[in-house]
């Protein structure tokens, strides 16, 4: 679970590392969850429509219960 509440802004390289991170993860039967996104890291990836290829979450708690 990545927390992403301190992360006000993401770059390409940025959000091109989260890809690898989750395409990694992926290949090896894990799972990258992403919550508290701030407003601008949102719309990043609802603008670039990878707001469906990563598992978001609203808060941490949400995403810890999801692995239950």
């Amino acid at each position: 679970i990545l927390d992403m509440e301190q992360v006000p802004l993401i770059s390409s390289a940025g959000l091109g590392e989260l890809v690898r991170i989750v395409a990694q993860a992926n290949t090896q039967n894990g799972r990258v969850l992403l919550a508290n996104l701030t407003p601008f890291v949102a719309g990043v990836l609802k603008t670039t429509k990878l707001d469906t290829f990563f598992d978001v979450w609203e808060d941490v708690d949400a995403a810890v219960a999801s692995l239950r």
